[in-house]
């Protein structure tokens, strides 16, 4: 049985994890962040979402649609972070795993948003790609 983390453990964000018997394969997330509106001040909120494609490729088990296997998302939820600093999650898949965020604290200027996926499977492998997005603050 092949064992292997879903999505890296470079982000380490704290999603609990539920494994369930899969023998192993290959599952890819891809996709970029989207930051609506770009340009913003201290106090204004922004939403961010990723336009992402996904695909199952030679997994052993049950699978139900393109999302799922064994009757659960793949994606359990997308971490977002602001120059590295998680700054919220987002299960909902419905609307692009869309976090609204109040932005604070933030200096003027340009500042990178990242993604990470977490998963609810423990043992097959993802070929994670999130292309970042920017956030601009404006005085």
């Amino acid at each position: 049985m092949l064992i292997v983390m879903l999505c890296s453990v470079f982000f380490n964000a704290g999603c609990d994890k539920t494994e369930v018997e899969i023998t192993g394969g290959s599952v890819s997330f891809s996709g970029k962040v989207n930051v609506s509106p770009t340009t913003v001040k201290v106090g204004d909120e922004v939403t961010f979402s990723i336009d992402n494609s996904f695909s199952i490729g030679n997994i052993s088990g049950s699978i139900e649609s393109s999302t799922t296997i064994n009757g659960k998302d793949v994606v359990k939820c997308v971490v977002y972070y602001i120059d590295g600093d998680e700054i919220g999650k987002s299960s909902d898949k419905n609307n692009k795993y869309a976090l609204k965020y109040k932005v604070s604290e933030l200096t003027v200027g340009n500042h990178n948003v990242t993604a990470h996926c977490e998963s609810n499977f423990k043992n097959i492998e993802i070929a994670e790609s999130i292309s970042s997005g920017t956030l601009i603050i404006e005085e």
